[in-house]
Formats: C-alpha cells, structure tokens, sequence
C-alpha cells in the first residue's frame, strides 16, 4: 500500500469565521483522507466562498439557477501533475463550499458555522474517495461516515 501525501489549499473568498482556519482544514482533509485508507497523492483546493459565486457554478454545472451549500469537482483521473515529480500524477478536487449557506444550515442544526463547514467539507471529500448520495440510503449511508469521521477528528484532533 502507497502511503498518502496530500497537499491542501484553503482558498478564503469570504470573512473567515471564527474558530475556523487553514490549519484546522488542512487537518481535517488528511484525517478524512486517512480514514477512508486513501493512498499515494492527493491535491484538494477547498474554497469558501459566497451563494453567488456557487449559484454561477450550480447553474453551469448542473443546470440549477439556485445557490446549494457546496460542490465537488473531482479531477479527472492522472491529469494533475504533481510539481516535484512530473511523472507522478495525483487524485483530488475542488470543494466549493457557499459560508453564506453553510450559516443557514448551521443556524437550523442548531450549531455554529465553523462546524457546519467542517461538516461540508467532510462531505466533498467523501465525493473525491467515491462516496455518493444520489439515492436515499447512499445519502444517509453518507452522513453517518461525515459524522463519524468528525467525530473522531474532534477527539485526535
């Protein structure tokens, strides 16, 4: 087995929270990344940024004129060369999360936006290692790992 290396860009287009940073992010990737026994490179852009920004993406993307909380553009498969090596390809994606959303959501689970995003951006790199949620025992198949993946990272991390 390759053992993982992942190199993870916080992109912020918005006010961060707080209790929020790039650090935290970071971890939270590897820690997802290591749960679900990914292995060799992993390249994952993690974008905070507003409704409109996603609602454009939404409607390009999927043909939705609406804002969502996030999105998960996955790379295609050995088409992101890794800088130190040219050779080597890497796995990953973007994840495009909306902090204006994420504080609607947060607001109706009773729990603070800094969470929230944590809990999306374990959602969008559960799509990058092959998790779906298009049907309903996928979706909650897939909330359950998001939580239980937090819930071990709040207790390592």
């Amino acid at each position: 087995m390759t053992p993982i290396e992942t190199d993870v860009t916080v992109l912020w287009q918005v006010t961060r929270p707080p209790s929020i940073d790039d650090a935290s992010v970071q971890a939270l990737v590897s820690h997802i990344l290591t749960e679900e026994r990914a292995t060799g490179r992993w390249n994952v852009a993690v974008v905070l940024s507003t409704n409109h920004h996603i609602q454009a993406l939404h409607r390009d993307y999927m043909g939705l004129d609406s804002p969502t909380d996030i999105m998960t553009f996955a790379y295609e498969p050995d088409t992101v060369p890794v800088a130190d090596d040219d050779y080597a390809m890497a796995q990953g994606g973007d994840v495009v999360i909306s902090v204006e959303q994420a504080a609607v959501n947060a607001e109706e689970e009773g729990w603070e936006t800094a969470d929230e995003i944590l809990f999306l951006i374990c959602h969008g790199v559960l799509h990058l290692v092959g998790w779906g949620d298009g049907a309903p025992g996928q979706r909650d198949a897939m909330l359950n790992r998001q939580r239980e993946i937090l819930g071990s990272f709040r207790q390592f991390g």
